[in-house]
């Protein structure tokens, strides 16, 4: 029998200031929408050059979504992202852990 009841593990990032920050796992759109961009990055997250600004912009603004899926509420943008020291490298590094995090848990 599956528990529909029971409650999803969260997703954990550590800032850079130290705190331990919990996000909720993503709705079906959001999820497809990680994973049109994960395509469009391949497999690895590398960019073709010829679209760079395009998935940059892309990329900051589906991080920026990931982070806002907090347990605390606090929206976040991709400026306050990058405010933060969270650049484009870290944020490609954030959505595919929590890509692997999320798929990991529904394999579960």
């Amino acid at each position: 029998m599956i528990d529909l009841s029971k409650r999803y593990k969260l997703y954990e990032i550590k800032m850079p200031d130290g705190e331990i920050m919990k996000i909720k796992k993503p709705s079906q759109g959001f999820l497809m929408d990680l994973c049109s961009i994960t395509k469009m990055c391949g497999e690895d997250l590398r960019v073709d050059i010829s679209d760079v600004e395009q998935v940059l912009g892309l990329i900051s603004g589906a991080a920026a979504r990931v982070f806002s899926l907090n347990t605390e509420g606090v929206k976040y943008t991709p400026d306050m992202l990058d405010d933060m020291g969270i650049d484009a490298e870290i944020q490609m590094e954030v959505i595919k852990d929590y890509l692997d995090f999320y798929f990991g848990a529904v394999q579960e």
